[in-house]
This record gives C-alpha cells, sequence and structure tokens, in this order.
C-alpha cells in the first residue's frame, strides 16, 4: 500500500486532518508498519470496533503488560470502570472545579504573549497531567514521570519496546507502592 502514508510521519504532524480524510477516503482500515499498529479512520467502524469484544478484545493489547481497565473486556472493564467513575461524579468535579479553572489559567498566563504558541505542548498536555496528578497525590515533582509513564503505558510515546513498557510500568508500579506505603511483595502490583 504505496500510497498510505506513515501514522507518525512529520507531515501528518504538521497537518492531521488532510491525512486522515485520505485514509477515510483510500485506507479506511490498514496496517501502519512503522508503528505495528492497525489504523482505522472511519467514526462508524472505530464505533463497532469498540463495541464488539468478540473480535476485537482489548486483551490482546494486553499480551506483554496486562493494565486493568485498558486491557480489559466487559464485564471486568466494566466493573474496573465503574470504580474509577465513582471520582469523576459530577459533584466531585463541582468540587474540584475552581482547581482546575486556576490550573488552567496558571498554563495560560505562562504561554508566551506576541509570539506562535504550541498550544498542546502549553495547555492541552499539562493541564491533564497536572490535574489527574493532583487528584492522585503525585508531587509536582513527579509530573513529568508520570507523563512518560502514562505515555509508555498507553502506547503513545512512540518507539517504545515491551520491554521498555514492561520497565516504565515497574517504575511507576514502585512509586505507587511508596506513595501509598504499601508493603513490598516482591515488585508486583496486583490490582
Amino acid at each position: 500500500m504505496a500510497d498510505v502514508l506513515t501514522f507518525f510521519d512529520d507531515a501528518q504532524i504538521r497537518d492531521p486532518y488532510t491525512r486522515y480524510g485520505q485514509w477515510r477516503a483510500r485506507h479506511p482500515v490498514w496496517f501502519d508498519e512503522p508503528s505495528k499498529r492497525w489504523i482505522v479512520s472511519r467514526h462508524a467502524d472505530v464505533f463497532d470496533i469498540l463495541k464488539d469484544h468478540q473480535r476485537f478484545s482489548s486483551a490482546a493489547m494486553g499480551a506483554a503488560l496486562p493494565l486493568p481497565t485498558l486491557t480489559d473486556d466487559p464485564p471486568r472493564h466494566t466493573q474496573m470502570r465503574s470504580i474509577v467513575n465513582k471520582a469523576f461524579t459530577t459533584a466531585m468535579l463541582k468540587r474540584v472545579e475552581p482547581e482546575i479553572a486556576g490550573i488552567a489559567n496558571d498554563l495560560v498566563g505562562a504561554l508566551a504573549v506576541g509570539r506562535d504558541v504550541d498550544v498542546v505542548e502549553g495547555l492541552t498536555i499539562p493541564l491533564p497531567v497536572t490535574v489527574i496528578s493532583r487528584m492522585m497525590g503525585i508531587p509536582e515533582e513527579r509530573q513529568a514521570d508520570f507523563k512518560r509513564w502514562s505515555d509508555a503505558l498507553t502506547g503513545t510515546l512512540a518507539g517504545v519496546t515491551d520491554e521498555r513498557r514492561k520497565r516504565e510500568f515497574m517504575e511507576m508500579a514502585e512509586f505507587f507502592r511508596q506513595l501509598m506505603q504499601l508493603p513490598d511483595d516482591g515488585g508486583t502490583l496486583s490490582v
């Protein structure tokens, strides 16, 4: 498929929407060899895949490194998600809204004035990292680690091997074990 352009090339990053349109029109489903990922570009196809746990199991993503909620299928995924969702009720979000607005205002205030800025780097990446880190009790000086761990584990950090993902996961597990002052159980994180 010579006319399919790779997922992580510079042209894609500079102008993703043109490429998305090309994919939908010419190759709605294809395998991107450099990233070793299947690309599915049409909304209806993505929606169907997400609902069909028999043919498209999330467990396949966790063959090398199982991660609860990310690599589980229903019913376990549903059970785990219901636990996580309790932390994101409307009442809780209303309670933390002023703090989130303050974080967003600080990030916007730190953007360069009178120059072009990368809003993704300056706002849309650090805002959720900062908010989630604070909600989880992660010290500010460890937020970059938390972002790196998250990117490695979810596959959004390009070029990460399964071995590196495992190292990142173990580093993160050890950090949270110490943060929660859990006893060391030989390096495993039970969920």
